[in-house]
């Protein structure tokens, strides 16, 4: 078995996990880029726009940056609020947005083009994103310069969480699309989350979890594959994002960290 190597002090060299060979500047992800802290956020959201807002700018005051927004049920189902099926859950689960105007107000004082903006949106994630470029289009800032992600996993609504809309066919569809509207015209998006962890909330073992996850990743890109140029879909491979539940086994307990890559 290898020794361990000796515990490094100081300023971290920065190696490509690939080849172990240090990484320049102008290269994919440059020694600057390496450095930079993850993005810890806060998945918030609840009641209209305008409170939602309060609190995610409270939130970024406070030193967050970037937003993790949670959007509530009728707004996830596609249901406007005054619909009859949403009496109840309106503003509950998350933020209640059928609008343009919602989502201006939910974004009202934040700079766009500053921070990373996740969405947690799985069945109306193309309406959702439209919504969020409507409003920097407003602001003026283009959509190249938008970062975020829409997790637009259609697929793992169907096995394991329950917020879909259409039929499997369909939703598959419209998921594809808007990763191939995101990778061509919101360059610096992330047009899907693939999720393992609502797998393992339903019952999936770590193994399973991992390979139900990347099953759907690959079944993704499989779709795509012959829609794409061979760097357009280059591209896509690395917009492509994973949200996983690492399992550590302690004695007989299981710590839970959940991770996203």
């Amino acid at each position: 078995m290898p020794k361990p190597r000796p515990l490094q002090t100081g300023t971290p060299s920065v190696v490509s996990p690939a080849n172990g060979r240090e990484l320049k500047e102008g290269s994919q992800l440059s020694p600057k880029a390496a450095r930079e802290p993850w993005i810890i956020r806060t998945y918030a959201g609840f009641g209209d726009a305008l409170q939602a807002n309060a609190r995610f700018l409270r939130n970024l005051k406070e030193g967050q940056r970037g937003l993790s927004i949670a959007f509530d049920l009728p707004t996830q189902n596609g249901y406007d609020p005054d619909a009859p099926v949403a009496a109840g859950e309106v503003g509950k689960a998350g933020v209640s947005l059928c609008h343009w105007r919602d989502m201006e107000q939910l974004l009202q004082g934040i700079p766009l083009d500053k921070i990373n903006t996740s969405m947690t949106i799985n069945a109306t994630a193309p309406f959702v994103l439209a919504l969020y470029l409507v409003v920097a289009e407003k602001y003026g800032i283009p959509w190249t310069e938008l970062r975020g992600t829409t997790q637009n996993d259609l697929m793992k609504e169907f096995v394991a969480r329950g917020t879909s809309i259409f039929n499997p066919d369909v939703s598959f569809r419209l998921s594809t699309e808007l990763i191939r509207f995101a990778v061509e015209r919101v360059p610096n998006w992330n047009p899907i989350n693939c999720c393992g962890y609502h797998y393992m909330e339903s019952g999936a073992g770590p193994a399973e979890e991992i390979g139900y996850t990347f099953g759907n990743a690959l079944m993704i890109l499989d779709a795509l594959r012959s829609h794409l140029t061979s760097e357009a879909f280059e591209n896509t491979v690395r917009r492509i994002s994973i949200f996983h539940q690492q399992r550590y086994r302690v004695g007989t307990r299981d710590l839970q960290d959940p991770g996203v890559f």
